[in-house]
């Protein structure tokens, strides 16, 4: 059973990652930010000082790097209005990244198909390939 420290950071971390999706979506009207944007996860500090926001951004890389930069400059906004939203005492100042978890994905998957193939490939017993 986890601790009730870990309990009320996860629960921290849901409901800072709710209200951020909706208001990126809904309520920050930044042109630069790309509409299929959304909030993957959030991991706060323990003192909830500080909480980092990965967004995931389909799209290519400059519309990624645009809706960082605007989320990276819209920050003091969407924390007052998490302020607003959250029966929080402190809301913990936002880091805007770039969720990467698709791409590293990606590339295992692609692994593993390699890996695959040189299994089959093996076990097809080709001519010349073993003992």
């Amino acid at each position: 059973m986890p601790a009730p420290r870990d309990r009320k950071m996860a629960r921290v971390n849901s409901a800072l990652k709710r209200e951020l999706g909706e208001l990126i979506t809904t309520w920050l009207l930044d042109p630069r930010v790309s509409r299929l944007t959304s909030v993957s996860r959030v991991t706060t500090a323990r003192d909830l000082g500080a909480a980092t926001v990965y967004v995931a951004v389909l799209g290519s890389e400059a519309e990624q790097t645009e809706t960082l930069q605007a989320l990276k400059s819209g920050r003091v906004a969407l924390r007052h209005m998490l302020k607003s939203r959250l029966r929080m005492r402190h809301i913990p100042q936002l880091t805007f990244k770039l969720d990467d978890a698709r791409d590293r994905g990606a590339d295992v998957l692609a692994i593993l198909d390699e890996v695959a193939l040189e299994v089959s490939g093996e076990a097809g017993g080709e001519p010349g390939g073993g003992s």
